[in-house]
């Protein structure tokens, strides 16, 4: 396999961070973090929430009977997001915090409101009103990673809120790579997490043992597999290698590694487990049918399930390709 090899450029700073809230207490634990990224960049601040319109045809006297409920419902909703802002300015006077609410469709009202206010980072809790048990994925946070330009950093909230690593401790960012143009669209983003914190980037591709491919068609290994297998993991080495280079020019220290597993995602998720890794981040295509490893299964396997905070990043299709 031909592997590409992108050239990081100096790259920008984050300028405007959006965090959607529903009014719960697990959404607002992505706050910390949205916080602290937005202090280290100058940025602004931007808390949204949604007032969600009804989705069956309403007649005229329904709809005028709605419009006087959705006025007095605004009101709370509005002095929610202002009771928020003004906490986060007493602890930072200097942060420029905005907030507003928007009516639709959460996820498509969010990705308009990203277009105009020129967002360009979204971070929110994977999961909201629902609980601990369920995921958000099945509505916005899913919807949003599958159709948002921007990065969205994820934050899985815990029932102890305090356990949510602050950004000055971040150590490590893994980033996992396949070889592909698609998976190092991710680097840019990650460099700027990276420079933002005093992080690391951890560069990692998985490499699948041959034999471990054999096993399900009843083929014995050989001697000739383990020599091939040998090999990719040395192409995947050089590869890495040289990506880690390409970040310690771009002022971002980058280790690399590529160990060998019979499924990626397992031993992605593993790595994360490392009290030294503080957030993963990783490329997404945002739709399903596709081969390659960071943007078919494996990442939405390692979004899902992910221990630690999540950047995830569908870059925007590419003139030309396919």
């Amino acid at each position: 396999m031909q592997r590409q090899s992108s050239r990081l450029g100096a790259g920008g700073r984050y300028r405007s961070i959006l965090v959607p809230l529903d009014g719960s207490r697990l959404s607002e634990q992505a706050l910390p973090l949205a916080v602290a990224i937005a202090e280290r960049a100058r940025a602004k601040l931007r808390l949204v929430l949604v007032h969600r319109s009804p989705t069956v045809p309403l007649s005229a006297t329904q709809r005028r009977l709605y419009g006087s409920l959705g006025l007095a419902a605004r009101k709370p909703e509005m002095a929610y997001l202002k009771a928020l802002t003004d906490q986060i300015k007493s602890q930072s006077a200097s942060l420029a915090v905005l907030f507003r609410t928007l009516e639709g469709a959460v996820a498509s009202a969010l990705r308009h409101y990203i277009r105009d206010s020129r967002s360009d980072l979204v971070v929110m809790t994977s999961r909201g009103q629902a609980g601990l048990r369920r995921l958000w994925f099945g509505s916005v946070a899913d919807a949003m990673i599958r159709g948002s330009t921007v990065p969205v950093l994820l934050v899985r909230p815990e029932q102890d809120p305090s356990r949510q690593a602050p950004l000055q401790n971040l150590g490590k960012i893994l980033v996992p790579l396949d070889g592909s143009a698609l998976a190092e669209r991710i680097l840019g983003p990650a460099k700027q997490l990276a420079s933002l914190a005093g992080a690391e980037l951890m560069l990692v591709e998985v490499i699948q043992p041959l034999a471990a491919v054999l096993e399900s068609q009843s083929v014995p290994p050989s001697r000739f597999d383990a020599e091939l297998t040998t090999l990719k993991r040395k192409e995947a080495t050089d590869y890495l290698s040289r990506l880690a280079e390409e970040c310690l020019k771009a002022g971002v220290k980058a280790t690399y590694s590529a160990p060998l597993g019979t499924h990626a995602a397992d031993t992605l998720l593993r790595l994360a487990e490392s009290p030294k890794v503080g957030l993963i981040a990783i490329a997404t295509h945002g739709r399903t049918g596709v081969r390659r490893l960071a943007i078919g299964s494996v990442a939405d396997k390692v979004v899902r399930a992910a221990p630690r905070p999540t950047l995830v990043y569908r870059p925007p299709k590419r003139t030309g390709s396919k």
